[in-house]
């Protein structure tokens, strides 16, 4: 995954390098890249497992996200954007958990865990100030947008379950798991360098709303949302 990262990074400053001087004249026509997003979940309960940087196993959340799409003249835009946030990491914060089944309330420390998510979404952009680019080329490329479309939760731990939080024995172990399908929303604003080449940045929040089961003890069977911000930043060209 390191690698994978390191090789988008270097994809992306590379196409910093084109000049804003291949700007197409007519506006429309295909484009697509990929970006690298920085992820801060807004509930608290998905934040305690997965805060944006876990210092405990030196990692950040992050989520790339490919897209593919066709800009029909200076100011709107579709695409479709799929994405993929994996992070694993050996041990996370505990939690207390409530079996639907058990009717029992225990504490939970999840090791080996596991995390895979897989938003799918069809986006629209509106850049509103393209048609002054002739005044002020910089301001066309502001826009802002949103999507919509479903997205794939899976997680996996490993669970020591203890009496409380204050107890040293564990009563025992067990594998826990939950894949579901949600739906989710976007709404983002960015900027694009209005190039054939060039980087991007933008600014959003995800929406993916959860129907809590309390039968399998992970955050995605007991928390109401997977809500998140995002910070993009992206590399794409046109063709």
């Amino acid at each position: 995954m390191k690698k994978i990262l390191l090789f988008i990074f270097i994809f992306l400053f590379s196409l910093s390098g084109f000049s804003q001087d291949e700007i197409k004249s007519s506006g429309s026509g295909g484009y697509g890249g990929v970006g690298l997003s920085l992820v801060f979940f807004t509930q608290q309960d998905v934040w305690n497992i997965y805060p944006i940087l876990d210092v405990s196993n030196t990692s950040f959340v992050t989520e790339v996200t490919p897209y593919l799409g066709y800009k029909f003249n200076r100011t709107f835009a579709l695409e479709f954007a799929p994405g993929i946030l994996i992070n694993r990491s050996y041990s996370k914060n505990g939690f207390y958990f409530t079996s639907k089944t058990l009717n029992i309330k225990q504490y939970y420390i999840p090791q080996n865990v596991t995390l895979v998510a897989i938003p799918l979404n069809a986006r629209g952009k509106v850049y509103p100030f393209a048609k002054k680019a002739m005044v002020n080329e910089f301001v066309s490329g502001l826009y802002f947008g949103t999507g919509f479309g479903v997205m794939f939760v899976g997680e996996s731990y490993d669970n020591y379950i203890y009496a409380d939080e204050n107890s040293q024995t564990p009563l025992g172990t067990v594998v826990s798991k939950k894949n579901q399908w949600a739906f989710n929303s976007q709404f983002f604003v960015g900027y694009e360098f209005q190039s054939r080449f060039g980087l991007g940045i933008e600014l959003g929040y995800r929406i993916v709303p959860l129907e809590p089961e309390w039968k399998a003890a992970v955050v995605s069977d007991f928390s109401p949302n997977m809500n998140y911000f995002y910070i993009n930043l992206k590399g794409g060209l046109g063709f």
